[in-house]
């Protein structure tokens, strides 16, 4: 198995094929050595760059944090009622 990520500005949609790779946007994995070896290059879907894309996957895995965290903190002396 071979997941094909980008070839230039290449968009291609066929039942056997995508290229881009249709999740390579949510996967961090692939993102960070992107980013790092060539945080300009531009995703031919989204038109945002490598690092763009890697800030935004950072900034919405923060906010998750954020929110489970708020819901998994104890009630204060108000709540316990």
């Amino acid at each position: 198995d071979l997941d094909l990520v980008l070839m230039g500005d290449l968009v291609l949609r066929q039942p056997d094929l995508e290229v881009p790779h249709p999740r390579f946007r949510e996967r961090r994995f692939v993102l960070e050595p992107l980013a790092a070896i060539a945080p300009g290059l531009t995703d031919p879907v989204t038109g945002r760059s490598m690092h763009e894309l890697l800030r935004a996957m950072e900034s919405s895995a923060d906010q998750s944090l954020r929110s489970r965290a708020s819901r998994l903190q104890a009630p204060g002396p108000a709540d316990a009622r």
